[in-house]
């Protein structure tokens, strides 16, 4: 019998609206994983030559084309101290594969549960596996460099780091690219982790991972977790994982850049260009915190383009821009369950340049929601006005949030359409600005309609890119600041209210801000 809901997340077929609410009510229920999810990996990696006789690839990848000027445009976040070395750290010796005083070696005979292993002193910079994967049976297990930037773990397009224990997989400063896990027809378990797989939690500080893959060739499974899976949280700071990939063209794929059975915590941190069958960056089955973050140009075949969070779900002083959906929700798909003890929040956070056929911006269901401070703009729907920009099928609160102008694109013209719903749904709030509202949906009575005069989205300050508010917007001074923020999405330096009111959307007007962003002195 089928249990696995991330085997549901990839079979399911949506068709408008009706198929929406079917995938809500089938992925939010029940156990995540399935009942082998603790069993011990597959030892047995596709080896190289074999895995391209079979035909599979990352050239196989689905297709995604981002917009122009993508990889431009990540977020860089600022850089962190390291953490404090404990006392009880072993040094890895030499870049080997194996042997004495390689990485595999001490993993496999010196290390204990709780030991950090010190890839610092290292001269060379690359540790390129060949012989398989490394698996680490200890429970807690941390692995740090001196900066990722020049020590690096490669998998060989073949291999990945295979956690077996119940606790933390820790890894700083250290950069892992071009893991894979590849199963052949004859394996009935999905292929999970292309560069990081854990049984219980995984955390990156100061990291990069690229270029990472997993995919199976039996029809009946998925790639999960093209760059990592674990059965617990994933915990990301000042870390980025870019361009990897879940399944291929023809065979399915859940989550191309990171899939959690707990939480996945992003803080100052980026998910870009990874796709998938079904959420193309992030998959989180027990809610999610984004904080100065950004999720961006992902793509998933189905549901879920950029984020697909299930449960108590927070994002704050975060973008997602530029991820498409091929049949729902493009930037966000977010779902509250019965374990939820907060509403579905998005605040000082803006929502940009996101499409899917329905729902290129942001789908809220199954927990009330409530979104303030925010910007919800230019995102895109091709077959219908559902709501392009917000979709809710709860009741919401929008406070100080300006949800316009997003689009139905009919192929010939970009028609107003920014706010759909269930007809059941009361919108509360005050001080927002939309342009375009379903029929059947009411906001709150002082909303403003009209155009909010917003310039492209750029580096406007701060970690995450913004729109900046024209001189000429009537939400300039317009908005409300219900939520006691010091500052606005771009954080500190940034106050939330200058002049008389707090002004509606992610950024607060400033001359000397617009200024600064055009690059004058």
């Amino acid at each position: 019998m089928e249990t696995s809901n991330a085997r549901r997340m990839r079979r399911l077929r949506l068709k408008p609206l009706a198929g929406c609410l079917a995938l809500a009510f089938t992925i939010g229920t029940g156990n995540v994983l399935a009942s082998n999810a603790r069993a011990l990996d597959q030892t047995l990696d596709v080896p190289l030559a074999a895995r391209f006789a079979q035909g599979i690839s990352r050239g196989d990848a689905p297709r995604w084309q981002p917009s122009p000027g993508a990889i431009d445009r990540i977020h860089k976040p600022f850089p962190h101290e390291p953490p404090q070395f404990p006392q009880a750290t072993i040094v890895v010796q030499n870049c080997d594969d194996d042997g004495a005083g390689s990485l595999r070696d001490i993993i496999d005979n010196v290390a204990v549960t709780g030991d950090t292993l010190d890839l610092s002193q290292l001269t060379c910079s690359t540790i390129t596996l060949t012989s398989g994967a490394i698996f680490i049976a200890q429970d807690d297990l941390t692995l740090t460099g001196s900066d990722a930037s020049n020590m690096v773990i490669d998998g060989s397009g073949a291999y990945s780091l295979r956690h077996t224990g119940s606790g933390t997989f820790e890894v700083n400063n250290i950069s892992i690219i071009d893991g894979a896990k590849y199963l052949d027809a004859s394996y009935t378990i999905d292929a999970r982790g292309g560069c990081i797989y854990s049984t219980g939690s995984v955390s990156l500080n100061n990291s990069y991972l690229k270029y990472c893959h997993a995919a199976t060739q039996n029809t009946s499974y998925a790639g999960i977790g093209g760059a990592v899976f674990a059965t617990g949280d994933v915990t990301l700071s000042n870390s980025e994982i870019l361009r990897s990939v879940a399944g291929t063209d023809t065979l399915g794929g859940v989550s191309g850049g990171i899939y959690s059975g707990g939480s996945v915590t992003l803080f100052d941190s980026a998910v870009a260009l990874n796709s998938a069958s079904t959420a193309g960056g992030v998959a989180a089955v027990d809610g999610s915190v984004v904080k100065y973050s950004s999720i961006s140009d992902n793509y998933a075949n189905g549901a879920g383009g950029g984020l697909y969070s299930i449960g108590n779900t927070i994002i704050q002083n975060s973008t997602i821009e530029g991820n498409g959906s091929g049949t729902v929700a493009g930037g966000a798909l977010l779902f509250g369950s019965s374990s939820n003890t907060v509403p579905l929040t998005i605040q000082n956070s803006t929502i940009s340049g996101n499409t899917a056929p329905i729902i290129g911006g942001v789908f809220l269901f199954g927990y009330p929601a409530q979104i303030a401070n925010s910007t919800i703009a230019f995102n895109e729907e091709t077959t219908g006005k559902y709501g392009a920009g917000v979709y809710t099928g709860e009741d919401a609160t929008f406070e100080s949030t300006i949800i316009a102008p997003n689009s139905f694109n009919t192929g010939s013209a970009l028609v107003p359409d920014d706010v759909g719903g269930a007809s059941t749904v009361v919108l509360s709030g005050h001080n927002n600005l939309t342009s375009f509202v379903a029929m059947g949906q009411v906001m709150p009575a002082d909303t403003i309609y009209g155009n909010p005069y917003l310039a492209a989205i750029g580096n406007n300050g701060g970690t995450t890119r913004t729109h900046m508010l024209l001189s000429n917007s009537p939400a300039i001074e317009a908005g409300n600041n219900e939520a006691g923020a010091a500052a606005d999405q771009r954080g500190s330096g940034f106050p939330r209210v200058i002049g008389t009111a707090a002004d509606i959307g992610a950024v607060e007007f400033n001359v000397d801000d617009v200024i600064f962003a055009n690059g004058f002195d």
